[in-house]
Formats: C-alpha cells, structure tokens, sequence
C-alpha cells in the first residue's frame, strides 16, 4: 500500500503579511466599499470609510464599529494561538527531567565518595537506585512527549467562523435595514460592504411595471395579438 507524499507550495512557507501582499487587492465601486487588511495581515484598516459611496445611509461612526469588531476578532485569536505556543509544553516532563540530572550528579558524588573514602556499600546501593530511577522516570517521559503533542488553535478556522457570525448579526441587525450587506472575502484578506438598494429598486420597478402592464385594458389585447 503506497502513500501519498504531500507536496508543498511556495506560499505555504509564507507568513499571512507576505501572502497578501502578492494578492491584488479590490478598489471600491458604486456597489461595494473594500475594508483592506493591515501591515500585519491579523485585523483590517480604520481609514476605509467612503463617504463618497455610503453617506449618508451609513455613517463613519457605525462603519467603523463594526470594522473594530471584525479586527478585534482576528487579533483575539492570533494572541490566543501566541499564548499557547509561548506557554510550556510538558511543564511537568521537563520538571522531571531536570530532577533526574540532579539524581544523577548526586549518585556520581556517591559513587566517588565510596571509591576513594572508606568502604560503604549503603552509598553504592544508593548511587543505584537513584541512577535507576532517572532512567526509568527519563524512558517514561520521552515515551509520552513521543505520544503526545500539543494542540494549538486553528487560527484560519476559529477565525472565520467568529467573523462570519459577528457579520451576519452586524447584517440583520443594522445593515440590511439600510440596503447594505457586509461580506467576507474566504480567506479573510478583506471585508466588503456590498450596496444592493440599485437592485432592489430595480426588482422593484420591474414588478410594478409588470403589474401596471396587467392592469392595463390593452394588457389582453397585447395577449391575444
């Protein structure tokens, strides 16, 4: 049975900073207003305000709120993955190790105590169990950190899912009301505010072009011809 070698691409062993930067990033438009990522790849812009394409339906104060929301939470949980990794792997494994390095100088002092001092085979006895303890304890320690590993948080996932929520409640709360809908792009590089009052005043005319039209007397005559 053959495995699959996994392959790896240039941009795998780029940070998330340097993965943006080679991206092109969206301008605004009549229908969508971009929030673009920061230096640090981890949280959004706070000068992405456009007068010119929101005011006065939605105002700087509101927009930038919730652009502090969505960059809040990508910076939560950036420091949260940092804190984990910064935090001590196997406190107590390393604990045990740095015990069994002083049981081992210490039962080296026994032994030389009992070859050039006066002959007591207590000293050689504990010079034994002290070496055989550190090696039973080090054999126990190195089989569970090959066992065991550490579990960070997915940062791309947690993230996401946080903002997807946080924009969905932003949306049916405040932003649709107005005509206005926030979206994400998938990976997170950017947010956009997207401005569907055109096409819904544009659904809107058409129905009420057609129900005219149905209303007319001609209507039928147009049907029938």
């Amino acid at each position: 049975m053959t495995t699959r070698r996994k392959t790896f691409h240039a941009n795998d062993f780029l940070t998330r900073a340097e993965r943006i930067a080679k991206i092109e990033i969206p301008e605004n438009n009549k229908k969508t207003v971009i929030v673009k990522p920061n230096n640090q790849g981890i949280g959004f812009r706070f000068n992405c305000y456009s007068k010119e394409h929101l005011f006065p339906d939605i105002d700087k104060t509101q927009f930038d709120k919730t652009v502090m929301l969505c960059h809040k939470i990508c910076e939560s949980t950036y420091l949260q993955k940092k804190i984990e990794e910064g935090a001590e792997f196997n406190a107590s494994s390393k604990k045990i190790l740095a015990a069994g390095v002083l049981f081992v100088l210490t039962a080296l002092i026994l032994l030389i105590i009992r070859v050039y001092g006066p002959a007591n085979d207590d000293l050689l006895t504990a010079a034994i169990i002290l070496i055989g303890t550190t090696v039973v304890s080090t054999v126990m320690v190195v089989i569970k950190m090959y066992l065991t590993s550490p579990k960070f948080i997915d940062v791309a996932a947690v993230t996401k899912a946080k903002l997807r929520s946080a924009l969905e409640m932003e949306n049916s709360t405040i932003y649709k009301q107005k005509g206005y809908e926030w979206k994400m792009e998938p990976n997170y590089y950017w947010l956009e505010l997207h401005n569907f009052k055109d096409k819904e005043f544009a659904a809107g005319f058409v129905k009420q072009v057609r129900l005219n039209t149905e209303s007319d007397p001609l209507h039928d005559n147009l049907q029938t011809e």
